[in-house]
């Protein structure tokens, strides 16, 4: 596979097989404001997978809303815009910060992965 980025409907990332063909389109974005706007990071993912049938990876970090909400509004954002018969999966993993300290160093602890689909969720494991 090739890696490209900054490509693609200015994704930050595309993964293209031996023939050019767009496997992966990939985002990563901290402000979960703009990943649920009309023009953020879900929209222009689903956009892309419904050009190329091609599966999405999103990147999440410093999200401040309740976990539960976050994956609720990603899935029903997704799941509100494919049709029959498309079967694009979004990847959606969260990076799980220690808040204890109250410094500007972040650690992180874990990380928190959803797979969804055309009305299917699948929850990985936290890594922690």
């Amino acid at each position: 596979f090739l890696c490209e980025f900054e490509t693609e409907n200015r994704h930050d990332g595309v993964m293209r097989d031996k023939n050019g063909r767009i496997m992966l389109c990939a985002e990563w974005e901290m402000d979960e404001k703009t990943i649920f706007s009309v023009d953020g990071e879900i929209n222009k993912l689903l956009k892309t997978c419904k050009k190329n049938e091609c599966e999405a990876f999103l990147f999440t970090y410093n999200a401040r809303i309740n976990p539960k909400e976050f994956i609720n509004k990603a899935y029903n954002q997704w799941n509100s815009q494919i049709a029959e018969g498309e079967y694009f999966r979004l990847f959606l993993v969260t990076a799980i910060f220690d808040d204890s300290e109250k410094s500007s160093v972040k650690y992180l602890k874990g990380l928190r992965t959803f797979v969804i689909g055309k009305g299917t969720i699948d929850i990985w494991e936290d890594l922690l």
